[in-house]
């Protein structure tokens, strides 16, 4: 079998043991092939985990080459371990195979990593550079997903790019006291995608400063509460 197939004897033994990548459930289920890497990944059949997904690799991950295939990486710290575990879950939705989680106590933070070679197709912004140097907009297919999933994107950005905690303000000689989310990201086409997301979730936001979307009116707090809420 592992002759005729071209595959690896110790491969066909993992999948026999049911852990299946998901390009594999594609091949299986009849999917065509990516002209660009040669996996079978269909990009309509991405759902919230991915639009999730998408929102943290924007925030903080990363791609990079490694060896014969591709690696996603995304930092992540090690005070919200809650946020860890759904990166990982997603990742494993998405990708059909659990990724690696590195803990790096020194500098406080993890890595999760995932290997696979149809990552870049799932995140053509991925280019040399830092991504506030060059064009990070979002294709049409993703935009879609973008549009049919705006909490779960709003989500992952907040998780890796932003914060919600309390705002204090001194007027009259009195304390005032409100919960705010705030969102920095020096790419203004990333902040464009957030903001974008409030928008068709209803969520009012304004500027704030050169970098920073603030989202502090009551109603939109409560509204983005119902999709992100503390970190965790």
């Amino acid at each position: 079998m592992s002759q005729r197939l071209g595959i690896p004897v110790a491969t066909l033994r993992t999948w026999e043991n049911g852990r299946v990548p998901r390009p594999v459930h594609a091949l299986l289920a009849g999917v065509p092939v990516c002209p660009a890497c040669g996996w079978h990944h269909p990009l309509d059949d991405l759902g919230p985990e991915y639009a999730y997904l998408l929102g943290v690799y924007l925030g903080d991950g990363y791609l990079v080459r490694h060896a014969r295939t591709m690696a996603l990486k995304v930092a992540l710290d090690v005070a919200y371990p809650g946020i860890i575990d759904e990166v990982a879950r997603s990742i494993t939705t998405v990708m059909g195979r659990r990724p690696h989680v590195t803990r790096d106590p020194v500098r406080a933070m993890v890595l999760v990593t995932s290997y696979w070679q149809g990552w870049p197709c799932l995140f053509p912004q991925h280019g040399p550079g830092r991504k506030h140097d060059r064009d990070v907009t979002l294709t049409p297919w993703q935009e879609s997903i973008a549009v049919a999933h705006p909490g779960p994107l709003a989500r992952g950005l907040i998780h890796t790019d932003g914060w919600r905690g309390e705002n204090r303000v001194v007027s009259k000689g009195r304390e005032y006291r409100y919960p705010r989310y705030q969102f920095s990201n020096r790419s203004s086409d990333i902040r464009t995608i957030f903001c974008v997301a409030c928008d068709t979730l209803g969520v009012d936001w304004r500027p704030w400063g050169p970098w920073h979307v603030s989202v502090a009116r009551r109603d939109a707090v409560a509204r983005l509460d119902t999709h992100i809420g503390p970190k965790l």
